[in-house]
């Protein structure tokens, strides 16, 4: 006669449980989980971010010896809304989609357009304190190309002291080139161009604020 055998929990081989890399004395751990890769619901943000135009109110940056530094910045958009977006080793923003736990088309901006971060950061949810003074450092300081700043355009009138920079390299606003669109000035001071349609925007924007 032929036994029959009945499969029980014991039988049933276990999966291995693959242990988590430890972290060496002293090393930093980052605060969300590494992506090795983008994932989709990245790439489609991303793509939002680098096909719309944003514009920038301000940058400050905090950078101290002692913590790792941030930048914060402010921008808008077509709709008018202002956010704020702060680049540390958990970047944040205000609108309602980054509030949910999500990267933001908005973060995505800053940190491809004005800080021409390297990519496989650019889609991480968290950086580590080497990884975000190193997008800091090799972005353009705050106010040192005009970005962000209270100066005049060449819209104005007066005669000025500033002396006119080359039409060459990024709008200091949107932090996109700025040949092909009218360009204004700052006769004020710095010199530097414009676009005329961002300064418009920029300058409508701070009057409401």
């Amino acid at each position: 006669a032929s036994v029959a055998y009945n499969s029980t929990p014991a039988d049933t081989p276990k999966k291995m449980k693959i242990p988590k890399p430890k972290l060496a004395a002293g090393e930093e751990k980052r605060l969300r989980r590494f992506r090795p890769k983008p994932p989709k619901s990245f790439l489609e943000v991303y793509h939002r971010a680098t096909t719309q135009r944003f514009y920038v109110l301000s940058r400050t940056r905090h950078d101290s010896s002692a913590s790792c530094p941030e930048e914060i910045i402010e921008l808008t958009g077509s709709t008018g809304n202002i956010y704020t977006v702060v680049v540390a080793r958990q970047p944040t923003c205000t609108c309602p989609h980054a509030r949910e736990g999500n990267q933001c088309k908005h973060m995505l901006y800053v940190l491809s357009r004005v800080h021409r971060a390297r990519y496989d950061l650019i889609y991480q949810l968290a950086l580590l304190e080497d990884e975000v003074r190193e997008i800091l450092e090799g972005a353009p300081a705050p106010g040192a190309d005009g970005g962000g700043g209270d100066g005049g355009s060449g819209s104005g009138s007066g005669s000025g002291s500033g002396k006119r920079k080359p039409v060459e390299g990024d709008c200091p606003i949107c932090f996109c080139e700025l040949e092909g669109e009218a360009v204004v000035w700052c006769r004020a001071a710095c010199g530097q161009n414009v676009h005329k349609g961002c300064f418009e925007t920029w300058a409508a924007t701070k009057r409401k604020q």
